[in-house]
């Protein structure tokens, strides 16, 4: 074996976090589980807001083609009229 793989191993071995370095990093993790749960509900909130978009413009399309052909149409249900200018 190496000298520098047995010192790592040393290291490793030898080595156990103390409680303050653990909360530490059980600090760090909670701060960074916050950072991304964050983002993901404002990924959430702004889906949300597109779909809410997509459905406001999908009833206006919806509601300019029940326009048009009544229009077309006429008020008497026949076939449409058709002028040539």
């Amino acid at each position: 074996m190496s000298k520098r793989a047995s010192s790592v191993r040393d290291i490793i071995v030898n080595k156990k976090p103390s409680y303050e370095e653990l909360e530490k990093q059980l600090e760090k993790s909670d701060a960074k589980y916050e950072k991304e749960r964050k983002y993901l509900l404002q990924k959430i909130e702004l889906m949300d807001m597109k779909l809410k978009e997509a459905q406001e413009r999908e009833q206006n399309v919806e509601r300019l083609h029940n326009t048009m052909l009544k229009a077309f149409k006429g008020n008497d249900g026949k076939s449409p009229r058709v002028y040539c200018f």
